[in-house]
């Protein structure tokens, strides 16, 4: 599976992805075929090999995750240890999404954790999947420096960034320090952990 590599201030930034979710059997990679890298939760040994391979070539590994249950801010029962071992094996960022909605964040081994980042680009089932956020996440060399939440909410199929005016930004905020708590991860009333 193929690996993008960014270099920025003599940092190469590698990004991977993998997906549980895939629309059709044939939508599958393989050794033949580009498609989807899909990932399979009760067989992960390719995944954790693929990004222990993929970390030997960058100095930060972002591993990005299409998984979960749709329109829940509850997390099914394998994301947790299955993010534990990417980490494990060499990822420096996990970020999660399908679940339309904000899920927690947790810094494991001083790594963050998104599990779900929310709705962007996709039409709201409902108000919830219509407060979401962007994110900002900073490294100092190989080390994870801190993150930056930037609440957003979706109106008539738009992402709109809210501003301190919008007593929405701060809800969204707090929604996902609440959500984050089982996790023991601070977030600041301003949007920093």
């Amino acid at each position: 599976f193929g690996i993008k590599i960014i270099e920025k201030s003599g940092i190469k930034v590698g990004f991977i992805s993998f997906s549980e979710i895939i629309p059709f059997p044939q939508s599958k990679a393989d050794e033949n075929n580009a498609g989807i890298a899909y990932f399979d939760k009760n067989d992960d040994a390719s995944v954790l090999e693929t990004i222990a391979q993929a970390k030997a070539k960058c100095d930060v590994l972002i591993t990005m995750l299409h998984w979960g249950v749709e329109y829940s801010d509850k997390l099914a029962e394998y994301q947790v240890e299955l993010a534990h071992k990417i980490i494990d094996n060499g990822a420096d960022a996990v970020i999660g999404h399908h679940s339309h909605v904000l899920q927690g964040i947790e810094t494991y081994n001083g790594k963050p954790i998104l599990y779900s980042i929310g709705n962007l680009l996709f039409l709201k089932k409902n108000e919830e999947a219509g407060k979401t956020a962007l994110f900002e996440l900073s490294f100092s060399k190989n080390r994870f420096a801190g993150g930056t939440i930037y609440p957003v909410y979706i109106d008539k199929c738009k992402a709109n960034l809210l501003d301190e005016k919008n007593p929405l930004k701060q809800e969204i905020i707090d929604k996902l320090s609440a959500l984050s708590q089982e996790f023991q991860t601070k977030i600041t009333q301003a949007g920093t952990f």
